[in-house]
C-alpha cells in the first residue's frame, strides 16, 4: 500500500527534516548537496526548532523552516517553498540577514558571527538555466574573491530533477541528491511492500518510515488533509486571480486599444485631409492662375487689335474675349 502523503507538504516536510530523533535524515540530505557546491559535509547536527504539530493547526499559511547547528558551529536553515514567488530572491537575502544578525547581542564583537547556510527547496522552477542546484555567495564577479564566507544560500529546484519521475526511475540514481529529489517528488507513491522500496538507501527509507507513521496517526493525518485543502484553496485562488487579471487586462487593453485607434484614426484622417486639401488647393490655384494669365494675355491682344481698327466681331473671334468687355479697352 502506497504512503499516500506528499513529503513536500509543509507539515510532512517539517516532520521529516525537523525531528531531532531523525537527525541522520536531515544530515544525509544536506550532505547530498554540500560537496556539490564546495562545502564540507555536516558531521553532527542539532535541530534547534523541532517539529510541533500545533504549529500547523488551522488553515493558514505558515513559514516552514528547519533551524539547526552543526559540529563546526555553522547555523543551517532549510526552507520549503512550494509556490512561485516573484520576490523570493529578496526574501532569501532578507531571511539570511535576519538570522545572521540575530546571532549577536548588543555590544557583541562582530567576530562572534558564525557562518550562516540557508537551503531553499523550491517546488517550482525559478531560474531559467538547466541547473537544479545553485550556491550564492558574496564575491567579486571579476576575480572571484569572497567578501565574507559566512554567507551561503543554496537553492534546489525540484522540477529540474533531470527526468527522474515515477517509481520506474529508481534504477537511474547516480548521486544521493538524485535519490533525494526523486523521493521529494514521488514519496506519496512509494509502497513499503515492494522490493523497490528496499533498494533505497537507509536514510531515504527512514524518511519513508517517518511518513508512514505520520500518515497513520489520526490527528497528524487530519492536519495533513487540512493543509492539502489549504494548498488547493490557495492554488484555486491564485488561478482565479490570474484568470480575473487576464480578463480585466483584456478588457482594459480593448478599451485602451479602441481609444488609441480612434485617436490615431482622427490624427491620420486630419493629416491626410490637410495633405489632400493642400494638394487640391495647389492644383486649383495653379489652374485658376493659368486661366487668369491667359485672360490677361487675351485682353492685351484684343487691345492691340482694337487699336488697329479691327471690328469687335473680328476681335472676339480672334481672342475669345466677351464682346461686352471690349468697351473697357478703349480705342
Amino acid at each position: 500500500m502506497r504512503i499516500g502523503i506528499k513529503p513536500t507538504v509543509d507539515v510532512v516536510f517539517k516532520k521529516i527534516f525537523g525531528s531531532p530523533s531523525h537527525e541522520a535524515v536531515t544530515r544525509d540530505f544536506l550532505n547530498s548537496l554540500l560537496p556539490l557546491v564546495g562545502v564540507h559535509e555536516v558531521s553532527r547536527l542539532t535541530i534547534l526548532n523541532p517539529f510541533r504539530l500545533a504549529e500547523f493547526a488551522g488553515d493558514k499559511e505558515v513559514t516552514v523552516d528547519i533551524h539547526a547547528t552543526d559540529a563546526d558551529e555553522r547555523e543551517i536553515q532549510i526552507e520549503m517553498q512550494i509556490r512561485q514567488d516573484k520576490a523570493i530572491s529578496s526574501r532569501m537575502l532578507d531571511n539570511w540577514a535576519r538570522l545572521y544578525s540575530a546571532q549577536l547581542n548588543k555590544g557583541d564583537d562582530y567576530r562572534k558571527h558564525r557562518p550562516m547556510l540557508v537551503l531553499w527547496v523550491l517546488g517550482e522552477t525559478f531560474f531559467e538555466d538547466a541547473e537544479c542546484v545553485h550556491a550564492f555567495r558574496t564575491c567579486d564577479r571579476r576575480i572571484g574573491t569572497i567578501l565574507c564566507a559566512d554567507l551561503l544560500i543554496i537553492t534546489v529546484e525540484l522540477p529540474k530533477r533531470q527526468g527522474l519521475s515515477g517509481p520506474s526511475s529508481l534504477t537511474k540514481f547516480e548521486t544521493p541528491l538524485e535519490e533525494w529529489m526523486w523521493f521529494l517528488a514521488n514519496g506519496a507513491e512509494i509502497d513499503l511492500r515492494k522490493a523497490s522500496y528496499r533498494s533505497l538507501r537507509d536514510e531515504i527509507r527512514e524518511a519513508v518510515e517517518i511518513m508512514d507513521v505520520f500518515s497513520k496517526q489520526a490527528k497528524a493525518r487530519y492536519t495533513y488533509e487540512r493543509r492539502m485543502d489549504w494548498e488547493r484553496t490557495m492554488n484555486a485562488w491564485k488561478a482565479d486571480s490570474r484568470q480575473e487579471g487576464l480578463e480585466e487586462g483584456r478588457a482594459e487593453g480593448l478599451k485602451a486599444g479602441i481609444a488609441e485607434g480612434i485617436a490615431k484614426g482622427i490624427a491620420e484622417g486630419k493629416a491626410k485631409g490637410i495633405a489632400e486639401g493642400i494638394a487640391e488647393g495647389i492644383a486649383e490655384g495653379k489652374a485658376k492662375g493659368l486661366a487668369e494669365g491667359k485672360r490677361v494675355q487675351a485682353l492685351e491682344v484684343a487691345r492691340r487689335l482694337k487699336a488697329l481698327g479691327l471690328s469687335d466681331d473680328m476681335i472676339v473671334t480672334a481672342t475669345g474675349i466677351e464682346k461686352d468687355e471690349l468697351g473697357s479697352l478703349g480705342a
